[in-house]
């Protein structure tokens, strides 16, 4: 006999169990609200683009980060600025001041990802109310 391992999270439909949550980092396109304001805007496709990236700075090498955080993300976030609607225009600043400040404490510690989340500024930051009230307006916006 095997166990039953069927859980709130599992569908059985003809004694076949399907795992319904979400693996990590993948958020399927269907799932977003097909009523927010942003669906189909350059916005939104810029705001995917960054959230979908793949780059890990806490595996990455010195060199890997620099390049991401000094060619990479400013390509991606100056059109991300370029799209923003005036609705958003005060979260956006508030996003983009965030990585002006940690690709500042970055370069300052020799592009260690690690010694620059020590600081007790990047951590009050990223972790704060601004960040988090940014964060969740401009997912909402695109309806995730």
């Amino acid at each position: 006999a095997t166990p039953d391992d069927t859980s709130a999270d599992d569908t059985v439909v003809d004694d076949d169990t399907t795992d319904d949550t979400f693996p990590v980092d993948t958020f399927p396109d269907e799932t977003a609200d097909p009523n927010a304001p942003g669906i189909g805007t350059e916005f939104c496709d810029v705001s995917d683009e960054l959230n979908q990236s793949d780059f890990d700075p806490f595996t990455a090498t010195a060199d890997e980060i620099e390049a991401y955080f000094t060619v990479d993300f400013p390509d991606m976030f100056g059109r991300l600025v370029v799209a923003t609607p005036p609705e958003l225009a005060d979260d956006v600043t508030t996003v983009g001041a965030f990585y002006a400040q940690l690709s500042a404490e970055l370069e300052a510690n020799g592009w260690d990802m690690n010694a620059a989340f020590e600081n007790p500024a990047i951590q009050e930051t990223m972790g704060g109310t601004g960040m988090a009230e940014a964060g969740e307006n401009l997912d909402a916006y695109c309806g995730y």
